[in-house]
C-alpha cells in the first residue's frame, strides 16, 4: 500500500481514540485533546491535497503529541490513562507514517486502537488477567469485533483505492468522525 493510503489508514485508527484522550482528560484533568487533535488535522490536511510532506511541521506536531502523552507511572491511576496513552501512540504513529513511509508506525497506531478497546472490554465485562479464555472472550466481544470490521473496511477501502484522492480522504475522515462520535 502505498505511504500515503498507509498514512490515511493510521489517521482513521487514531481519529477514533480522541474521545478516549478527551475522558482521560476530564477525569485526571491534565492533558490537552485539542494537541491530538491538531496533530491529526495535519495529516488530514496533507492527506486531501497534492501537498507536500513538510516534515518540519511534522516534528513539530510530534514533539507536541509528546508533551500531552501520559506517563503510566503519573496518571495509571485514572481511569481512561490507558486509552489516553493508546490514542497518543496512534496520532504519533500517524505523523510518523507520513514522515517515513514505513509501515510500523501505521501499525503501531492499529495495534494501539485494538489494545484500546482490549483493555475497554476487560474493565467493562471484569475480567481477570488469569482468566484461561481472556483473549477469546476479548476477540468474541462486539466492540473488539467492531473495531477490527472498522479496520478491516478502512484497509480494503484504501487496497482498492488506486490513487488516494481528496474525495476518498474526505469520505474516510467523515466516516471515522461519525463512528467516533466527532464533529466534522
Amino acid at each position: 500500500m502505498p505511504t500515503r493510503n498507509r498514512a490515511a489508514f493510521a489517521a482513521c485508527c487514531a481519529q477514533r481514540m480522541i474521545p478516549n484522550y478527551e475522558r482521560f482528560q476530564a477525569l485526571s484533568g491534565w492533558g490537552d485533546p485539542s494537541v491530538l487533535r491538531r496533530a491529526l488535522d495535519y495529516p488530514w490536511g496533507i492527506l486531501s491535497s497534492d501537498a507536500a510532506t513538510d516534515r518540519a511541521g511534522l516534528k513539530r506536531h510530534e514533539a507536541a503529541c509528546d508533551t500531552v502523552t501520559p506517563d503510566m507511572d503519573d496518571f495509571g491511576r485514572f481511569d481512561f490513562a490507558s486509552a489516553a496513552l493508546d490514542a497518543a501512540v496512534a496520532a504519533l504513529g500517524t505523523l510518523r507514517c507520513l514522515e517515513t513511509g514505513e509501515v510500523d508506525p501505521a501499525i503501531d497506531a492499529a495495534t494501539a486502537a485494538r489494545d484500546s478497546v482490549d483493555m475497554h472490554v476487560q474493565e467493562l465485562e471484569g475480567l481477570e488477567p488469569e482468566d484461561a479464555d481472556l483473549e477469546a472472550r476479548i476477540v468474541a466481544h462486539p466492540l473488539y469485533q467492531r473495531e477490527m470490521q472498522h479496520q478491516e473496511r478502512i484497509l480494503a477501502h484504501l487496497t482498492g483505492a488506486p490513487a488516494l484522492t481528496p474525495e476518498i480522504v474526505n469520505q474516510l475522515r467523515e466516516e471515522t468522525l461519525r463512528a467516533a462520535g466527532l464533529p466534522g
